[in-house]
């Protein structure tokens, strides 16, 4: 082990806290699976005198740090905090589904593209086989694909849902699905149709024109003849 190398790994994590685990960025995930082959326990104590940021947000390197160095996870314990889970020297004991609101879309649980918009959901322990799910949406319940929605709507009597503030999670008492706004259609697949609209429009008037065209020459060369 180049200890060297495994604390210039976490130093360069800690600077990007807040960046997404599933980053596209090259640098940021060569330094994340490098870190996550290093034996927990060693890991641990540079984590431990290292200065941890004022907030960690689900599914960032800051949770993956810091995600199992909490004193309280707000209202819920610590083993079914999205948080905890999956973080350094976290043990896996959940006994909920674990549903997280991520940032980028299309790694939800329909494939990628809900009926509008891409899906943000993630079932982040699947393969569990309890039936109760907890859901970790943001703080202003926006974002949701209509697919997203239909999950939550589908598992509505067993469920629970959760926003989380200040590394904590708090539920929200007598959530009904049915108050979540129902996106409007995706703007990009809108903008598609509209071009695709023109595009057929377009391809109509060429095909007129080339059957007017077409004509035109066929009643020159019967008039030519009967000359």
């Amino acid at each position: 082990m180049d200890t060297k190398q495994v604390k210039k790994d976490f130093y360069f994590l800690l600077r990007n806290h807040e960046k997404s685990v599933d980053t596209d960025i090259e640098e940021l995930k060569d330094a994340y699976i490098r870190f996550k082959t290093i034996s927990p326990d060693v890991l641990k104590k540079i984590i431990k005198n290292a200065p941890k940021p004022t907030e960690i947000k689900i599914n960032t390197f800051g949770a993956f740090l810091f995600g199992s160095f909490q004193s309280t996870y707000g209202e819920l314990n610590k083993h079914n905090s999205p948080l905890y889970y999956g973080s350094v020297g976290s043990v896996d004991k959940s006994s909920r589904q674990l549903w997280v609101q991520t940032e980028n879309g299309g790694r939800g649980e329909n494939g990628g593209r809900g009926e509008s918009g891409e899906n943000r959901l993630v079932w982040i322990n699947k393969g569990i086989q309890f039936e109760k799910s907890y859901f970790f949406l943001r703080k202003d319940l926006k974002g949701l694909s209509r697919g997203d929605i239909e999950i939550i709507k589908k598992k509505r009597k067993v469920c629970s849902v959760f926003i989380t503030k200040h590394s904590k999670h708090y539920e929200i008492k007598n959530f009904n699905p049915d108050d979540l706004d129902i996106p409007d259609e995706n703007k990009d697949d809108v903008n598609k149709r509209k071009i695709l609209k023109v595009d057929n429009s377009f391809t109509f008037f060429v095909l007129v024109l080339l059957v007017l065209v077409t004509l035109y020459f066929v009643f020159r060369t019967e008039k030519n003849k009967t000359k």
